[in-house]
């Protein structure tokens, strides 16, 4: 019982709301009212035949025989034999249920205490929060708009100046990325070079061991050595006198394109004295601007001419050299000179008459185009000069290298005619022991020699192929050389273009940040028109809003009137309902007085009706609070009625203050507009302190960057002179192994002709023998 009663309050009490509670204990009525049905009709039957005479000293029941409804009693008065007692479970039950009702009810009672505390205190918070609100409202009219506007001016530089620092750094980075990605390269194939030699250090041991062996032999050969490094110093020699010859011929070639040079220069002099000559002629008269036509006409064939010219001097641009570089150097300045008095003689023209303006202006159009082609024809001719000089510096030497290579294999040639006839020379000799075996000593002595020349050849053949192995390599390292300048020069010649480009990007990028302040206070003086034209709107929609709120009011009290009838006949049925308890319990009432007079011995049964009584009572008093609930809300609407039309006059309060507001904000906003235009200058000149300071930063900046390409193209040298060493270590391996298994298959082969040797001069023994026998 206990067990199933704690199962009951925990499920209740897991509920927060009131309703399931509710109707929880409807439910637990409508059982007790089913238990006392089925008891009632299980004891229906056995009570028919009973009858009990009952006398009231009440007004109601004098003189009156009431017959008892069909009851068995228990106890000290009659007692049907086919009575049954009631069961305890049933009883237990009843029990239960009653209690865990009046437990109920306690917490409905309670949680309505709760609901009441919470109801107040969110009407207090309401009130507390409107009063916040309208406090905020104000503050926010009158100081918001100030100083979100010193916040945005306090803040917009400083923005400016972060994107632009974001943007640096995000460059700086991508080349800090790209640069760590080459450099990790370069170190995995330096890892890959490591691994290698870690795995062939065993290898290199053997070799030190070799080598260590052949250094004797090595010093034997020194001095045939020291003879051919002689002759290579003369050839070297006479290399050098060939090179100071072709420089001879290059600077002689440099001398006739001064000469050129020159004749190109008196020709732009004539022009210039034509142009002075016609600006003279423009001053004095009208009538002189024929004589200027016909100038310009010469002019127009001199660009013929010139064009001409042109195509000769691309016909002859290999023969040009590094000197014209200065000469275009003074070109340049001479074409700037001559730019200033065209623009002096245009502003002299415009300012003389405006008839002449369309010609002058084709002319100075003529001459921007003359010079502009001059200068990249120039440009052109001195990148095809440097190109073609490296050309021929280049072809030089790979002729250089051809011609060594020439006389290297002749003279391996004939290194290889003389192992030839040496071994022919063998073959003759070993002819002729069989004929001559009284001469066995001194053939013996002649191989001796001849091995000892073998060896020497020998000796000789490997310093050359070391000489010859050293000179490819060094031609190599030449050609690799010549391919790293070239690439070198196009380097540079990319980074001046990216410098061109860059001070192409910051004038344009200056241009954008003086017309950015200017296009800055066109959109602010939009916005400031586009805001009045807002407040306009606002203001115009706020009127639409008090409309639609006069029409919503006008509907909610309809709404309410209509409300409150409902809930009037909702009172009138609670009324009747009430009325109806009221006389179920007056026939209850009447009913247990009848049932307590009647019988003794069902005090249990009483006592249950009893509780029953209480339970009604307390529903009674349930359903009076649902009457004051009502009459609650009742109040709370008429306080909303109230409530709604302060609103109305706090709002049309709200609208003229906002208006007036609005007025001094305008006021505000221009005298705020005049202090923005005069920082706005302040901020230009800071700008253009600020864009010097930037340019020298950015000159130290790219001196810093060059010394660092410098350093880093020194490394990648060495890298490239590292690799060229290990490969000629590689290779100086191979030649070892390959002259130690030559050395090996040559010691056999004399072995075996030793033995034959030997093999041949005892047949001849045994022969001279036979023959003296």
């Amino acid at each position: 019982m206990n067990v199933e009663q704690s199962a009951r309050r925990h499920s209740c009490e897991m509920v927060n709301t009131t309703l399931p509670c509710v109707n929880k204990a409807i439910h637990h009525i409508e059982k007790l009212e089913g238990n006392m049905k089925k008891w009632l009709m299980q004891n229906e039957d056995i009570s028919q035949d009973l009858r009990i005479p009952w006398s009231c000293d009440d007004d109601h029941t004098t003189g009156t025989k009431v017959e008892s409804p069909n009851l068995h009693i228990q106890g000290n008065g009659l007692i049907h034999t086919g009575f049954q007692q009631p069961d305890t479970a049933l009883v237990k039950d009843t029990k239960a249920v009653i209690s865990e009702f009046i437990e109920l009810i306690w917490r409905l009672e309670k949680d309505r205490q709760e609901a009441e505390e919470a109801l107040k205190l969110e009407k207090a918070r309401k009130q507390t929060l409107i009063a916040k609100v309208d406090k905020l409202s104000l503050w926010k009219l009158h100081h918001l708009p100030e100083a979100i506007q010193k916040e945005y001016e306090a803040v917009e530089q400083d923005i400016s100046e972060l994107q632009w620092h974001i943007a640096c750094k995000e460059q700086d980075l991508h080349n800090a990325l790209s640069k760590a990605f080459k450099t990790e390269e370069a170190n995995a194939k330096i890892q890959e070079e490591i691994d290698f030699l870690k795995k062939h250090s065993p290898l290199l041991d053997d070799k030190l061991t070799l080598e260590s062996d052949v250094m004797e032999k090595i010093k034997q050969a020194q001095e045939e050595a020291t003879a051919l490094l002689a002759e290579a110093e003369l050839t070297r020699k006479a290399s050098e006198l060939k090179f100071e010859e072709a420089t001879m011929a290059a600077n002689k070639e440099r001398m006739e394109m001064a000469t050129e040079l020159g004749k190109i220069k008196t020709k732009l002099q004539s022009c210039r004295d034509i142009l002075q000559s016609a600006e003279t002629v423009w001053a004095e008269d009208n009538t002189v601007l024929v004589n200027t036509e016909k100038q310009i006409a010469d002019g127009k064939n001199l660009y013929t001419e010139l064009k001409k010219e042109k195509e000769q001097v691309k016909q002859n641009q290999d023969m040009w050299n590094h000197q014209v570089n200065d000469k275009k150097y003074e070109l340049d300045d001479q074409e700037m000179k001559m730019k200033n008095v065209t623009n002096e003689y245009s502003a002299l023209q415009k300012e003389s008459e405006l008839m002449k303006s369309d010609f002058e202006s084709q002319l100075s159009y003529l001459e921007n185009l003359f010079h502009n082609k001059l200068h990249a024809l120039r440009d052109l001719e001195y990148e095809n000069k440097t190109i073609t000089l490296e050309n021929e510096d280049l072809l030089g030497k790979i002729a250089k290298c051809t011609k060594a290579k020439i006389m290297h294999e002749a003279d391996i040639q004939r290194m290889q005619k003389n192992i030839i006839e040496n071994e022919a020379q063998t073959l003759n000799i070993a002819k002729e022991l069989p004929e001559i075996y009284h001469k066995h000593s001194a053939t013996k002595t002649k191989l001796e020699e001849l091995k000892e020349q073998s060896s020497k050849e020998e000796s000789r053949m490997k310093n050359l192929t070391d000489t010859l192995r050293k000179k490819i390599a060094e031609e190599v390292r030449i050609s690799q050389l010549t391919e790293l300048r070239i690439r070198a020069i196009a380097n540079e010649m990319q980074q001046k273009e990216n410098e061109h480009k860059k001070t192409k990007d910051e004038l344009v990028k200056v241009v954008e940040e003086i017309e950015k302040p200017v296009e800055e206070l066109e959109k602010k003086v939009i916005k400031l028109r586009l805001t009045h034209k807002q407040k306009l709107e606002a203001l115009q929609s706020v009127q639409q809003i008090k409309q639609n709120c006069d029409e919503k009011f006008r509907l909610k009290s309809l709404q309410l009137g209509h409300r409150k009838n409902t809930l009037k006949q909702q009172l009138s049925d609670t009324q009747v309902a009430f009325s109806k308890v009221s006389e179920e319990l007056r026939y209850i009432f009447e009913s247990t007085d009848h049932f307590l007079n009647e019988t003794r011995d069902v005090v249990q049964y009483g006592v249950i009706v009893g509780k029953a009584i209480n339970t009604t009572e307390n529903a009674v008093t349930v359903l009076q609070e649902d009457y004051n609930i009502l009459q609650l809300k009742l109040n709370d609407l008429r306080d909303i009625d109230k409530h709604l039309h302060d609103e109305i006059d706090k709002y049309t309060d709200r609208r003229q203050n906002e208006n007036e507001n609005y007025q001094m904000q305008i006021q505000h906003k221009q005298e705020m507009e005049k202090k923005s235009r005069e920082s706005l200058m302040a901020s230009l000149n800071e700008n253009k302190l600020l864009s010097e300071e930037y340019q020298m930063l950015q000159t130290c900046f790219l001196d810093e960057q060059d010394k660092l390409m410098s350093i880093y193209e020194e490394r990648l040298r060495m890298e490239a002179t590292l690799r060229d060493y290990f490969q000629i270590s590689m290779l100086q391996n191979r030649m070892h192994r390959a002259l130690l298994e030559f050395f090996k298959q040559r010691g056999l082969y004399n072995q075996a002709g030793l033995a034959r040797f030997q093999a041949a001069s005892q047949e001849n023994a045994q022969k001279i023998l036979a023959v003296q026998v």
